[in-house]
């Protein structure tokens, strides 16, 4: 019973918390180590200078920051004084893409396995991505037969804000077909073809000998 009364007190401070009204904006400030575009961020804001607003309206514009995903964290700080209120986000951005390098391709199209890694220049940055794109990388080449290749991650800061993603591919041999085996009878053509296949294959690549 003691602790269904002290989650209820809770509940009933944070709802009053969020009911709070401020006097009207003064201002509304951005802080960023980084450029920014101001006029997209108030667009993005449900007030502006001279709106009387709750904590719970400034909120709202908190979580419409944190929503377009280009920063790493927003924090809201207010200030009042003379009757006003002052605002100010203190944004964090994400490091943004601008570079992507894929090293020690000598098999696969490098231009293919660009595309098929989902890294585009220009996105914000996230370990994530990356991770998912040296699987797929990867993968690729698991699929076309280079079973031993691995394939390897990393980052570098170019500037402020700015990184360059690189993928590090070690190939390895590729895994061949040194014997095939094709059991029951045959009729004297279909052993002709028997072995014109098993000749063409044997040494070939195994992700290409498909039957």
């Amino acid at each position: 019973l003691n602790v269904i009364v002290l989650l209820n007190a809770s509940v009933c401070v944070w709802a009053q918390d969020l009911r709070k009204e401020y006097p009207p904006l003064r201002s509304i400030k951005f802080q960023s180590p980084l450029p920014i575009r101001e006029a997209e961020l108030r667009a993005a804001l449900p007030f502006h200078e001279g709106d009387q607003v709750t904590e719970f309206l400034l909120r709202q514009g908190q979580e419409s920051l944190e929503r377009k995903r280009i920063f790493e964290s927003v924090k809201l700080l207010t200030a009042e004084s003379e009757g006003r209120t002052d605002v100010t986000f203190v944004l964090s951005p994400r490091q943004l893409v601008s570079g992507i390098e894929i090293l020690g391709v000598h098999s696969l199209n490098e231009r293919a396995l660009r595309r098929l890694s989902g890294l585009k220049s220009g996105q914000p940055f996230d370990t994530l991505s990356l991770e998912l794109a040296r699987e797929r990388v990867s993968r690729a080449y698991q699929e076309e037969g280079y079973t031993h290749a691995t394939v390897s991650s990393g980052v570098e800061e170019l500037a402020p804000g700015e990184v360059s993603l690189i993928l590090t591919v070690d190939e390895g041999a590729p895994s061949l077909i040194s014997k095939i085996e094709i059991q029951g009878e045959f009729p004297t053509e279909a052993a002709k073809l028997r072995d014109i296949v098993t000749d063409y294959y044997v040494g070939k690549i195994a992700a290409v000998a498909t039957v």
